[in-house]
């Protein structure tokens, strides 16, 4: 399924893509603008903080919770629709076993990991929503994602980010939040999204349960593993920060900085739809070698920058905004916006380099490179959090980040330098 790496590479049928993941993101951010407001002014500056710090360590988590199955499928549907059923059997047998497992060992230890209390509650309703119930959607999204129905992925998010709201919200306007009731609310509004999309899109493939083998399973968990290292790395690379912050600066601090982070990641969204649409072509180019692969990244750069430079300084600009929805909790979050804009030129570039390694099953080069960066943000945060405060945590940031940008060129050379390469993960 592959093409020639000099051949039209479909660029409007990937911008049309995109518009559709784009249009959801945009609805996804309307939805969850009104959840972040909900859960900052329900929870308060210190449980918000709290929060957001075992947040962090459940989204670090999730990509382990499946294997890497999400990827997998997407892979396997790519250059073969008819396997979505066998990956999708096999996906949802490793969730159980291994996404249940995480959750118990979250609940019992999270709080001793993170040197922050937590109610044992509470903490294992946000493990079973995020390692369970969103590990299963994610499941389901790469699957329509292999199969190019970006327009089923757009319906998953936004349907996820309604049913947590209505609940959520619900809630808060019914008695108001506590920890407790903010996670129960939190994890029945993901199981009412996982019921509704398999009721919508897993007809004929999902149910009944497909039959595979233990032993099929084992044949994907070596690329499934260096998968969840590259995702579970990329999620602790962007969440460190939020998670040592609680402890060593202090919850209503590490809670300003999380509500700046967010507005940050909210201008990630049409950088994140449009390498979501990208993200199959990576796979069916670098089928034969890494310079397929590669070569999309070089064409499609120039689109992500064109977002992102402009959007930095719209961003750092409007900044003072945030001060007036937030609250008077919330001083420094606009200070933390304006420190945090440029990682959005950053990312533009080396995640979908990344992606472009992947493409080419580099999957192992891609994780090591991760876990280094993750390590040299560990060890930034617990050297300059306590001298800098906040502002430690974004100089980490920017230089685990711009770290990982120049191992991926490195990993890239062959296929920058326009030669074939070869596919192994070195």
């Amino acid at each position: 399924m592959s093409q020639p790496a000099g051949q039209p590479l479909g660029l409007w049928k990937i911008l049309r893509g995109s518009l559709h993941l784009f249009t959801g993101h945009v609805l996804r951010l309307l939805v969850q603008s009104a959840y972040f407001v909900v859960i900052t002014r329900g929870l308060g500056a210190e449980e918000y903080g709290r929060y957001t710090g075992i947040q962090a360590l459940l989204l670090g988590l999730v990509a382990f919770s499946s294997l890497g199955y999400q990827v997998l499928a997407l892979r396997a549907v790519a250059r073969d629709p008819e396997q979505r059923a066998a990956l999708w059997s096999g996906g949802l047998r490793v969730i159980v076993v291994v996404g249940g497992s995480l959750t118990l060992l979250t609940t019992l230890f999270a709080p001793a990991v993170l040197s922050v209390p937590f109610p044992r509650l509470p903490l294992f309703l946000f493990a079973v929503s995020e390692l369970l119930l969103y590990g299963t959607l994610m499941l389901v999204s790469g699957i329509m994602q292999g199969m190019e129905r970006l327009d089923r992925m757009a319906t998953i998010e936004v349907s996820l980010a309604v049913t947590r709201l209505l609940a959520v919200g619900g809630v808060w306007l019914a008695g108001g939040l506590t920890l407790e009731r903010f996670a129960t609310a939190h994890a029945a509004g993901s199981m009412a999204c996982l019921v509704v999309v398999l009721a919508l899109f897993g007809r004929g493939w999902a149910w009944p349960l497909p039959s595979v083998s233990w032993p099929d399973i084992r044949g994907n968990l070596r690329d499934g593993f260096y998968i969840s290292l590259s995702a579970s790395g990329r999620s602790f690379l962007v969440g460190i920060d939020k998670m040592v912050l609680p402890a060593l600066a202090g919850l209503a601090i590490a809670g300003q900085y999380a509500a700046g982070f967010r507005v940050f990641a909210f201008a990630m969204l049409p950088i994140q739809a449009f390498m979501a649409a990208l993200y199959p072509r990576f796979f069916q180019q670098g089928e034969d070698s890494l310079h397929g692969s590669i070569s999309i990244w070089r064409r499609t750069a120039p689109v992500s920058l064109l977002y992102a430079v402009p959007v930095s300084v719209v961003l750092f600009l409007a900044a003072p905004l945030l001060g007036p929805v937030l609250g008077a909790e919330y001083p420094e979050a606009p200070t933390v916006l304006r420190h945090l804009v440029w990682l959005l030129v950053l990312q533009a570039l080396y995640l979908p380099l990344g992606d472009a390694l992947a493409g080419a099953d580099r999957f192992g080069y891609r994780s090591v490179s991760i876990l280094i960066s993750v390590a040299v943000t560990w060890g930034l945060t617990l050297l300059l959090i306590p001298r800098f405060g906040w502002r430690g945590a974004v100089m980490a940031v920017y230089a685990s980040q711009g770290l990982l940008l120049l191992l991926y060129l490195w990993g890239a050379r062959d296929g920058l330098r326009g030669r074939a390469g070869t596919r192994s993960d070195g």
